[in-house]
């Protein structure tokens, strides 16, 4: 008895050590996005760390001083990510002119490739898309060459620029599947005072 109970014992520890040693960081992405489609992921940091993250997304230069319709993103961009803490529901990361630059190969595409300092804890990365409103003023979205672009483009424009929208982040110590985020989001909600839904 006291050999079998020694011999779990061991093993759970060299299991527990080679886990340590072994572990590897992983990656998580999100990619090929229709229309108005919002895809989500979520991940785990054993630990306050710097992750990687690569992001290609789509949107104009300018920042957008009103916003008149919901499908408008005051910093311009119709194709971006964004990173919230799961716990307190806050935004730690999004994707901005600011922070991003205008791709060379692609006048419509905005790319971000950095490291973001990130606390212990549970994550959820999305990352959405919608058709941009071409028909516009007061300098949203897009100028007057890109519409033209859309219409003298082909019927493939969204497939011509969206097969390129991406978001990496790499580094992380755990992934989480959308059914997963879905289901700690459930029990949020369940365990809320307050449900605004």
């Amino acid at each position: 008895m006291f050999k079998a109970k020694f011999n779990i014992y061991v093993f759970a520890i060299l299991a527990l050590i080679f886990q340590t040693l072994f572990a590897q960081e992983q990656t998580l992405e999100l990619k090929n996005l229709d229309r108005g489609q919002i895809h989500f992921m979520g991940f785990a940091l054993n630990s306050d760390k710097t992750v990687h993250i690569k992001a290609v997304g789509s949107g104009d230069d300018k920042m957008i001083k009103r916003i008149y319709d919901y499908h408008e993103d005051k910093h311009n961009l119709f194709a971006y990510a964004w990173i919230i803490d799961a716990d307190t529901r806050k935004m730690v990361w999004r994707m901005t002119i600011e922070n991003t630059e205008k791709s060379w190969w692609n006048k419509w595409n905005r790319e971000f490739d950095g490291n973001v300092k990130l606390k212990k804890g549970k994550y959820e990365l999305y990352f959405s898309a919608v058709e941009p409103i071409f028909f516009s003023f007061n300098g949203r979205f897009l100028d007057f060459g890109k519409l033209l672009d859309k219409i003298f483009g082909g019927d493939n424009w969204w497939e011509d620029h969206s097969d390129k929208w991406m978001t990496r982040v790499s580094g992380v110590d755990e992934v989480f599947t959308k059914l997963d985020v879905k289901k700690y989001q459930k029990k949020l909600k369940d365990s809320a005072i307050i449900d605004f839904t």
